[in-house]
């Protein structure tokens, strides 16, 4: 059985000092993640595509795999 060396713990400074990465505290949401009418839009078309067939499927494997 192989024993993994444990991960190094980085502190938030290090990461501070590292270029191309940054700390992102909780509940922040960075400037690279923006939420745009068509992004909405984008997402409200595939739901509308993919959530019938993912019931439909559903529905499908209860009653074919539902014991009885």
């Amino acid at each position: 059985m192989s024993m993994e060396p444990p991960l190094p713990k980085v502190s938030i400074e290090k990461l501070d000092q590292t270029p191309g990465l940054e700390y992102v505290p909780d509940g922040v949401v960075p400037e690279f993640f923006e939420n745009t009418q068509e992004e909405r839009d984008l997402v409200r078309k595939l739901d509308k595509r993919i959530l019938p067939i993912t019931c439909l499927l559903y529905l499908f494997a209860c009653s074919f795999f539902a014991p009885g």
